[in-house]
């Protein structure tokens, strides 16, 4: 699968933004692509911070900036879960 352009995402996050305010979301496409570009934003984050990690060792604000983002990432999925019990994220 191709990723897309930066102007082709860019596009399609516009989209659906509109198509979420205006209600127009009969199959949930644009909850999800909304969904999955904020938590692919977060997991490259913490990607990003983990090479670091891993490459210059324990720094200590490295590792609480990772620290942080997993707590921020696994409270977003608790809080998911709490409204979706039966479905389960990250």
């Amino acid at each position: 699968m191709l990723k897309p352009s930066d102007a082709e995402l860019k596009e399609a996050l516009s989209e659906a933004e509109k198509s979420r305010l205006t209600g127009d979301d009969p199959y949930h496409l644009s909850k999800c692509l909304l969904f999955l570009h904020h938590r692919n934003g977060m997991l490259e984050e913490v990607v990003e911070h983990a090479e670091r990690f891993l490459r210059f060792g324990l720094q200590e604000d490295e590792h609480a900036q990772l620290r942080l983002l997993l707590d921020h990432l696994l409270r977003e999925t608790r809080r998911e879960a709490a409204q979706d019990p039966e479905q389960f994220g990250l």
